[in-house]
């Protein structure tokens, strides 16, 4: 009543990495709102959370794509590799196999896909590019081929149990991470 043009309601913080980023206002009696207000600062962080987790997820596919890029070129820039690797927290480790994934439904449909052959093998053990949308390539790294196949026998069971058609390659072992480019 004292100030002219305003109106009763509330007024929510936004929280976002620990810090206020914006408030949400709604207008009305605060018992009546209180619940939605709740409700619609709820959903914003969670927006903004899920924003910035796919920014990330983003950035990571993007210098793994870059680093396995870069391996496999027969005249790499080692220390681009290893400034990239240290980034996202990598030892590579020898021996290395590659693996070349070809489908004929669209991985950009099937990220879980790739998530799953990462998880299986670990992070400490591939990375992974989707090199087009019918094609994904991987580094296995740190395995013996019989320790990588072994592994691969749990991927490839509900592959062929859920009716996808793929096609997939697997180099020999290579010893030094200068024999990647021969073995892709």
């Amino acid at each position: 009543a004292e100030w002219q043009g305003s109106q009763c309601g509330i007024n929510y913080p936004i929280v976002f990495l620990k810090q206020i980023v914006g408030s949400i206002g709604i207008t009305g009696k605060p018992d009546d709102v209180a619940e939605f207000g709740e409700l619609v600062k709820m959903t914003t962080e969670l927006m903004l959370n899920q924003m910035e987790l796919s920014t990330r997820q983003e950035w990571r596919n993007r210098t793994m794509e870059t680093v396995m890029e870069e391996l496999f070129k027969s005249n790499n820039s080692q220390s681009k590799i290893d400034e990239l690797l240290q980034l996202l927290q990598i030892s590579l480790i020898p021996p290395f196999q590659v693996w070349i994934l070809q489908t004929e439904k669209s991985l950009e449909h099937h990220p879980l896909l790739i998530r799953k052959i990462e998880e299986l093998f670990g992070n400490q053990h591939s990375i992974s590019a989707v090199e087009h949308p019918h094609r994904a390539l991987f580094i296995i790294y740190g395995l013996t081929e019989q320790q990588a196949f072994a592994k691969s026998e749990q991927l490839l069971k509900p592959l062929w149990s859920h009716d996808f058609p793929f096609r997939l390659g697997c180099s020999s072992e290579a010893k030094l991470a200068c024999e990647i480019p021969a073995a892709f």
